[in-house]
Parts: C-alpha cells; sequence; structure tokens
C-alpha cells in the first residue's frame, strides 16, 4: 500500500474503456484490468496500484501522485502514458509504447524493458533505474546486451528524444 492508507478499493478482472473511466480515484488497486482505446482512464488520481494490467488507452496516468505499477504492459496504443506525476515505484514490466515519463518526479524503475525509447524522460527529476532497462537501440545500437546500474540518476533536459 502507498501512503499509509488503510483501505484500498479492488478491481478484479474487468476491461474500462472510452474516455477518463477511472477519473479522480483514490486508494485504488488493479488486478488484470485492461484499459481499452480511449483517453486519460487514470486521471487525478492517488495511491493507485495496478498489478498484471494491460494499458492500450492514451494518456492512462496523468496527474497521478503516489502509485506503482507491477508486472503491466503498456501497448503501442498506450502512448503518452506516465506525464506530470510523481512518486511512481514500476517493476517487471513491458512497455511498446512511446513518449513517456514526462514531467514527473521520484520515479523507481525496476526490471522494466522498454522497447520504444522515443521521447522517454522529459524534464523528469529524482530518476532511479535499477537492473535492466532496454531496449534503447536508437540510443544504444547494442541495447540488448546492456544492463544499467544507475541510481539517483537526475534528468533535467529531454535527454532522451530524437531529433
Amino acid at each position: 500500500m502507498i501512503g499509509g492508507e488503510n483501505y484500498m478499493e479492488v478491481i478484479r478482472n474487468s476491461e474500462f474503456g472510452g474516455e477518463r473511466p477511472l477519473f479522480e480515484s483514490h486508494n485504488l488497486r488493479l488486478e488484470n484490468v485492461i484499459i481499452r482505446a480511449g483517453e486519460s482512464a487514470i486521471k487525478e488520481c492517488s495511491n493507485i496500484e495496478a498489478v498484471d494490467c494491460r494499458f492500450e488507452g492514451n494518456y492512462p496516468f496523468w496527474h497521478v501522485h503516489g502509485f506503482k505499477i507491477e508486472r503491466c504492459y503498456f501497448d503501442v496504443g498506450g502512448r503518452s502514458a506516465l506525464w506530470y506525476s510523481d512518486h511512481l515505484q514500476m517493476r517487471d514490466t513491458v512497455i511498446d509504447a512511446p513518449k513517456m515519463f514526462r514531467e514527473m518526479s521520484e520515479v523507481d524503475i525496476e526490471n522494466v524493458t522498454m522497447n520504444d525509447a522515443d521521447e522517454v524522460f522529459w524534464r523528469c527529476n529524482g530518476i532511479r533505474i535499477k537492473k535492466t532497462l532496454s531496449c534503447m537501440e536508437e540510443l544504444i545500437p547494442s541495447c540488448s546486451a546492456m544492463t544499467f546500474m544507475w541510481t539517483d540518476w537526475r534528468v533535467t533536459a529531454s535527454m532522451f528524444s530524437s531529433m
């Protein structure tokens, strides 16, 4: 649980689509949930946990404060998924979507595979990356064999962007 909250609503084995289906949710745990086409599914939220979920719609996590993402998948359609948010813990997740992590702070990433690293980490700070972060072929051609061991990495500019 994030933030020491005593109660979390749990949603299991469900699908959501359309515009803002979980808008302004707080103290919510999603288990095996699919976010279909639509925009801003989890916007203006806090204390959110997503485990074994799939994100297909645009902008799923915008303006979220305190959230955990574990064993999830971000489809190509789940682009621009993590913006204007803080205090994220992401583990064991696969990202095929571009334009992740923008204007965020206090981000812990562990064992995350990024297959499209186009325009990531813009105006972010307090990023800590552990274990493997791949595949950033546009940046590091042999990335499939690379392991990143950065801790307390500070990103202050648009370091990972395509020109």
